[in-house]
Protein backbone atom coordinates (compact mmCIF):
# COMPACT_ATOMS: atom_id res chain seq x y z
CA UNK A 1 0.00 0.00 0.00
CA UNK A 2 1.14 3.45 -0.85
CA UNK A 3 2.34 5.41 2.25
CA UNK A 4 0.27 8.41 1.21
CA UNK A 5 -2.90 6.33 1.09
CA UNK A 6 -2.03 4.70 4.41
CA UNK A 7 -1.51 8.14 5.98
CA UNK A 8 -4.86 9.35 4.61
CA UNK A 9 -6.69 6.25 5.92
CA UNK A 10 -5.04 6.53 9.36
CA UNK A 11 -5.84 10.25 9.46
CA UNK A 12 -9.45 9.53 8.56
CA UNK A 13 -9.73 6.80 11.22
CA UNK A 14 -8.07 9.12 13.78
CA UNK A 15 -10.57 11.88 12.93
CA UNK A 16 -13.52 9.54 13.38
CA UNK A 17 -12.10 8.19 16.65
CA UNK A 18 -11.40 11.69 17.94
CA UNK A 19 -14.89 12.93 17.01
CA UNK A 20 -16.52 9.86 18.58
CA UNK A 21 -14.51 10.28 21.77
CA UNK A 22 -15.46 13.95 21.95
CA UNK A 23 -19.15 13.15 21.40
CA UNK A 24 -19.07 10.40 24.05
CA UNK A 25 -17.37 12.68 26.57
CA UNK A 26 -19.85 15.49 25.90
CA UNK A 27 -22.84 13.19 26.36
CA UNK A 28 -21.33 11.72 29.55
CA UNK A 29 -20.72 15.17 31.07
CA UNK A 30 -24.19 16.35 30.05
CA UNK A 31 -25.88 13.37 31.71
CA UNK A 32 -23.78 13.74 34.85
CA UNK A 33 -24.66 17.43 35.13
CA UNK A 34 -28.36 16.67 34.66
CA UNK A 35 -28.24 13.98 37.34
CA UNK A 36 -26.49 16.36 39.76
CA UNK A 37 -29.06 19.05 38.96
CA UNK A 38 -31.88 16.60 39.63
CA UNK A 39 -30.31 15.55 42.95
CA UNK A 40 -29.94 19.22 43.91
CA UNK A 41 -33.57 19.97 43.02
CA UNK A 42 -34.79 17.01 45.08
CA UNK A 43 -32.72 18.20 48.05
CA UNK A 44 -34.16 21.71 47.70
CA UNK A 45 -37.66 20.23 47.66
CA UNK A 46 -36.93 18.25 50.82
CA UNK A 47 -35.54 21.30 52.59
CA UNK A 48 -38.58 23.34 51.55
CA UNK A 49 -40.94 20.70 52.97
CA UNK A 50 -39.03 20.62 56.26
CA UNK A 51 -39.21 24.41 56.49
CA UNK A 52 -42.93 24.33 55.62
CA UNK A 53 -43.58 21.82 58.41
CA UNK A 54 -41.48 23.81 60.84
CA UNK A 55 -43.33 26.97 59.90
CA UNK A 56 -46.81 25.48 60.15
CA UNK A 57 -46.48 22.99 63.01
CA UNK A 58 -48.23 25.45 65.34
CA UNK A 59 -51.53 24.14 63.95
CA UNK A 60 -51.04 21.18 66.29
CA UNK A 61 -50.97 23.40 69.37
CA UNK A 62 -54.18 23.05 71.38
CA UNK A 63 -54.43 26.74 72.22
CA UNK A 64 -54.09 27.87 68.61
CA UNK A 65 -57.21 28.26 66.50
CA UNK A 66 -55.83 27.22 63.15
CA UNK A 67 -57.49 28.62 60.06
CA UNK A 68 -58.32 26.54 57.00
CA UNK A 69 -55.29 28.05 55.23
CA UNK A 70 -52.98 27.04 58.10
CA UNK A 71 -54.30 23.49 58.11
CA UNK A 72 -54.05 23.27 54.33
CA UNK A 73 -50.38 24.36 54.40
CA UNK A 74 -49.54 21.75 57.03
CA UNK A 75 -51.46 18.96 55.28
CA UNK A 76 -49.89 19.77 51.92
CA UNK A 77 -46.40 19.62 53.41
CA UNK A 78 -47.21 16.28 55.06
CA UNK A 79 -48.51 14.86 51.77
CA UNK A 80 -45.38 16.01 49.92
CA UNK A 81 -43.26 14.60 52.72
CA UNK A 82 -44.29 11.06 51.78
CA UNK A 83 -43.30 11.66 48.16
CA UNK A 84 -39.86 13.14 48.82
CA UNK A 85 -38.79 10.96 51.74
CA UNK A 86 -40.33 7.63 50.73
CA UNK A 87 -36.90 6.13 50.00
CA UNK A 88 -35.72 6.41 53.62
CA UNK A 89 -37.18 3.60 55.75
CA UNK A 90 -36.28 5.21 59.10
CA UNK A 91 -37.97 8.49 58.14
CA UNK A 92 -41.05 6.63 56.90
CA UNK A 93 -41.18 4.63 60.13
CA UNK A 94 -41.19 7.91 62.07
CA UNK A 95 -43.76 9.34 59.67
CA UNK A 96 -46.08 6.38 60.31
CA UNK A 97 -45.62 6.77 64.08
CA UNK A 98 -46.60 10.44 63.82
CA UNK A 99 -49.52 9.70 61.49
CA UNK A 100 -50.96 7.23 64.01
CA UNK A 101 -50.61 9.73 66.88
CA UNK A 102 -50.73 13.09 65.09
CA UNK A 103 -51.38 15.09 68.27
CA UNK A 104 -48.02 13.99 69.68
CA UNK A 105 -45.66 16.81 68.72
CA UNK A 106 -42.65 14.85 70.05
CA UNK A 107 -43.15 12.38 67.21
CA UNK A 108 -43.26 15.25 64.71
CA UNK A 109 -40.05 16.66 66.18
CA UNK A 110 -38.32 13.27 65.84
CA UNK A 111 -39.57 13.04 62.26
CA UNK A 112 -38.26 16.51 61.40
CA UNK A 113 -34.89 15.86 63.03
CA UNK A 114 -34.44 12.64 61.06
CA UNK A 115 -35.47 14.34 57.81
CA UNK A 116 -33.13 17.26 58.50
CA UNK A 117 -30.29 14.83 59.08
CA UNK A 118 -30.87 13.29 55.63
CA UNK A 119 -30.57 16.63 53.83
CA UNK A 120 -27.74 17.96 55.99
CA UNK A 121 -29.64 20.65 57.92
CA UNK A 122 -28.48 21.53 61.41
CA UNK A 123 -31.64 21.91 63.44
CA UNK A 124 -31.20 22.40 67.14
CA UNK A 125 -33.66 20.86 69.56
CA UNK A 126 -34.25 24.24 71.14
CA UNK A 127 -35.29 25.69 67.77
CA UNK A 128 -37.49 22.79 66.79
CA UNK A 129 -39.32 22.49 70.09
CA UNK A 130 -40.14 26.18 70.46
CA UNK A 131 -43.38 27.18 68.84
CA UNK A 132 -43.87 30.91 68.71
CA UNK A 133 -47.30 31.91 67.58
CA UNK A 134 -49.08 35.19 67.36
CA UNK A 135 -52.85 34.95 67.42
CA UNK A 136 -54.63 36.79 64.68
CA UNK A 137 -56.29 40.05 65.60
CA UNK A 138 -59.76 41.10 64.55
CA UNK A 139 -59.86 43.33 61.54
CA UNK A 140 -59.85 47.04 62.25
CA UNK A 141 -62.44 49.14 60.45
CA UNK A 142 -61.33 52.61 59.50
CA UNK A 143 -64.06 55.17 59.08
CA UNK A 144 -63.70 58.48 57.36
CA UNK A 145 -63.76 61.44 59.72
CA UNK A 146 -66.25 64.26 59.13
CA UNK A 147 -64.80 67.11 57.13
CA UNK A 148 -65.04 69.61 60.02
CA UNK A 149 -62.41 67.59 61.97
CA UNK A 150 -59.76 68.69 59.49
CA UNK A 151 -60.69 72.38 59.47
CA UNK A 152 -58.64 75.02 61.19
CA UNK A 153 -60.16 76.71 64.30
CA UNK A 154 -61.15 79.75 62.23
CA UNK A 155 -63.01 77.62 59.68
CA UNK A 156 -64.88 75.66 62.40
CA UNK A 157 -66.79 78.73 63.55
CA UNK A 158 -68.84 78.50 60.41
CA UNK A 159 -69.86 74.89 61.10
Amino acid sequence: MNPEHLGAILGFIGGIFSGGLTAFTTIYIYRKQNKNLEIDQIRKGKVEIIYQLLGSRYVLAEHYGASAIDVHAFNTAMALFTVYFSGNKEIMRRYDAFRIDSKNTEKLIELLKEAAKEVGLDLFDSHIKQILTVNSRPAVTIQAAPSHVFQTPGERKNV
